[in-house]
């Protein structure tokens, strides 16, 4: 069973103390990685719903070890799941299989796009980047593909010969709102 959850910063109702203590150690030591506040509230939101879904489940969140993956990606034996965020979004995606998943806001951050799309799009991504209307939201579109597959695979983006390659069709990706209005691209892959 594949299931994707989001929590929303602006519709959150519990303080970072409520969060924090709602989880085990090793989930606490994660979401306190994060330096700043909002990154950390959005880790803590994905984190606790990855607790319920454990629940759920008749898996018992104190019980688990956490392990991470040669590119930090953390890893639950026999359960599947990644989480990402970004903008007043998180999202955990739980899958049957090993999975990948990202999100960004589609909004300007001053980089250079065209300089971006030069160096981390394969031959086809590339070809439609420049032929965009939105090119900043195209980029986005490929750079979460990009991401939720090297999340799946483990290698996360630091495999940048992956990035100069065309991302594979079984990467599902589609636009999301916040509850504040802001867009979002989401991909991810099963």
């Amino acid at each position: 069973m594949n299931s994707l959850f989001f929590f929303d910063l602006l519709t959150n109702k519990k303080t970072e103390e409520e969060l924090l203590a709602a989880l085990p150690l090793p989930f606490q030591k994660h979401c306190l990685e994060h330096t700043f506040p909002k990154e950390r509230m959005r880790s803590l939101l994905a984190w606790n719903g990855l607790v319920q879904e454990l629940k759920k489940r008749n898996i018992d969140p104190r019980d688990v070890d956490i392990k991470y993956g040669k590119a930090g990606k953390p890893e639950i034996d026999g359960f599947y799941f990644n989480i990402a965020h970004s903008g007043d979004l998180s999202v955990l995606l739980i899958s049957d299989e090993e999975c990948g998943v990202d999100i960004e806001v589609i909004e300007d951050t001053g980089k250079n796009i065209q300089r971006l799309s030069s160096r981390f799009l394969g031959p086809k991504e590339k070809a439609e980047f420049d032929a965009s209307k939105n090119p900043l939201s195209t980029f986005l579109c490929f750079w979460t593909k990009k991401e939720a597959y090297g999340k799946k695979s483990g290698v996360g983006i630091t495999d940048l010969a992956m990035l100069k390659k065309d991302v594979p069709d079984s990467v599902v990706s589609k636009i999301v709102k916040d509850s504040g209005k802001k867009t979002y691209w989401l991909s991810y892959q099963l």
